[in-house]
């Protein structure tokens, strides 16, 4: 049996011993996060982009604590992290739920044998989904359109197909992109009316011998372009070499290049015409579906369009928005992050909240989405003196944000209400969308979320990590000036975020 003393001097030595380890361990903590410090210093003084210019900062979640930062309220241009900032304010003003709608109008009625008088007018408020060649349960979305107005018992529509584009003003494109960019696939018109991301995809076939002129499959093109086919035949054997130029505004699409000896290519190029596609393509449903349509499509603002008993006939509706914003965070979708910001634009418009009743009616529904963006910003504790907005997608180098605004939004986010889709939304590393072939092997695999960037010579990628020690972390990497490849800049960043989770 021990001894009073003897008891008491056990207890002072297990006392003691605890007291070490909780101190070894709080040292190892504060070691770890100034060897994280060390260790990126290392990665960025060591790799081809030692000269860019970079900005990082990498937060504690549960209360904030800086854990790394450099340069961290310098303005970067972002790329698609912009996207970052346009889906968390469409959640914030719309909601998860949100559902976009499309429906038809007409100011006519049904007579015996199905002739519709007065035409049919398609009234879109910018659904991003519509497609008339991915299948649904019910087909595509242009079929169940086309469905539901045979069900009304029309046979013919006499009057034609129009379209009402007045819920957006302004231009189709965002602000401050480049040219070249309008006529990729990447940089497609935001239009009222979408259909398959707003592009086409032109097949070419090489002839039967080297000069002979190439072979362009049209499809539904020769509605939207005047295609001047210049590519000839090349040897066999060789890479096709095919660039497609249209100026902005015009239908004028010049091919030229070669392809080789019976070869075959694709070639992808935004359309000239929204609008005009969408309306091309319904038409072609209805004509499938036995619908005889007289006149020509045509378009045109609501106030042209109104008509004291024009009704809605057929209302479609998109997915949650919840749904949608997965593909601006995972796919980095450049038409549907615009639509989202016109979308917001058109929101405060025509249905303003109470903060929004009182603000001057802007030039553009570009312009109002930019104030709800930068009013939610506000609210989210973002310093809006670290960032600027031109356009949604973050095409445009005139876009800006710094590390330190991104990692402030991205804690308020995730105590939002809407923070599980939210999460949801952004690509798993090693797994999906623009993280799918990133961050494989390591610790980083399947545990960071994030939201990457890419333009010439910049970089981004922002998200979300558990380190070693289980602590949930945010972080933003930004990179301006990249004298290297897009691929050697990812790698470099890949290997920044390992050290985050290490």
């Amino acid at each position: 049996m021990k001894s009073p003393g003897q008891r008491t001097h056990q207890r002072t030595v297990e006392l003691g011993v605890m007291a070490l380890f909780w101190l070894l361990l709080l040292a190892g903590r504060a070691g770890d996060q100034r060897d994280l410090g060390g260790r990126i210093e290392d990665r960025l003084k060591g790799g081809k982009g030692r000269e860019a210019n970079w900005g990082i900062e990498v937060r504690q979640l549960s209360n904030g604590s800086v854990l790394f930062a450099t340069n961290e309220h310098r303005l970067f241009t972002p790329a698609s992290n912009m996207k970052l900032v346009v889906v968390a304010a469409a959640l914030n003003r719309l909601g998860a739920d949100y559902r976009i709608k499309t429906s038809l109008q007409t100011g006519g009625r049904v007579h015996r044998g199905g002739e519709l008088d007065g035409g049919l007018i398609v009234v879109g408020h910018g659904d991003p989904s519509f497609s008339d060649t991915e299948q649904g349960l019910n087909g595509t979305r242009m079929e169940q359109l086309a469905r539901e107005i045979e069900k009304l018992g029309i046979r013919r529509i006499r009057g034609g197909l129009r379209a009402d584009e007045s819920y957006f003003r302004g231009s189709h494109y965002g602000r401050g992109v480049a040219w070249e960019d309008l006529q990729t696939r990447y940089g497609a018109p935001a239009g009222v009316l979408n259909l398959n991301d707003n592009y086409v995809e032109l097949r070419i076939r090489g002839g039967k011998s080297e000069g002979e002129w190439a072979v362009v499959e049209e499809g539904i093109a020769p509605s939207l372009f005047d295609i001047e086919n210049r590519v000839q035949t090349g040897r066999p054997g060789e890479t096709a070499s095919i660039l497609a130029e249209r100026r902005p505004g015009e239908k004028l699409l010049t091919l030229t290049g070669t392809i080789p000896e019976r070869g075959e290519a694709v070639v992808e190029v935004s359309v000239p015409d929204a609008t005009g596609y969408f309306l091309e393509s319904l038409r072609r449903a209805l004509i499938r579906k036995g619908v005889r349509i007289d006149l020509e499509r045509g378009r045109g603002r609501r106030e042209a369009l109104m008509s004291s008993d024009r009704k809605e006939v057929v209302a479609q509706y998109s997915e949650a928005l919840g749904e949608l914003i997965k593909k601006v965070q995972k796919d980095s979708n450049n038409l549907h992050a615009q639509l989202l910001l016109l979308m917001m634009g058109a929101e405060a418009d025509q249905n303003p909240s109470d903060s929004e009743k009182g603000w001057p009616r802007a030039e553009t529904t570009e312009e109002s989405g930019r104030r709800v963006v930068y009013e939610f910003l506000l609210s989210a504790g973002v310093g809006t003196n670290e960032v600027r907005i031109t356009e949604g997608a973050g095409l445009s180098r005139e876009n800006y944000l710094s590390p330190s605004a991104v990692v402030q939004l991205l804690r308020y986010m995730d105590q939002n209400r809407w923070a599980k889709a939210w999460r949801e939304a952004l690509p798993e590393a090693g797994e999906e969308g623009t993280l799918k072939n990133r961050m494989k092997g390591g610790r980083a695999e399947r545990n960071i979320r994030a939201k990457t960037g890419t333009l010439r010579n910049v970089s981004a990628c922002s998200g979300y990590g558990t380190n070693a020690a289980g602590e949930r972390v945010a972080f933003s990497i930004l990179v301006n000036g990249y004298p290297g490849t897009s691929a050697d800049a990812n790698l470099e960043i890949d290997t920044i975020a390992e050290e985050i989770i290490h």
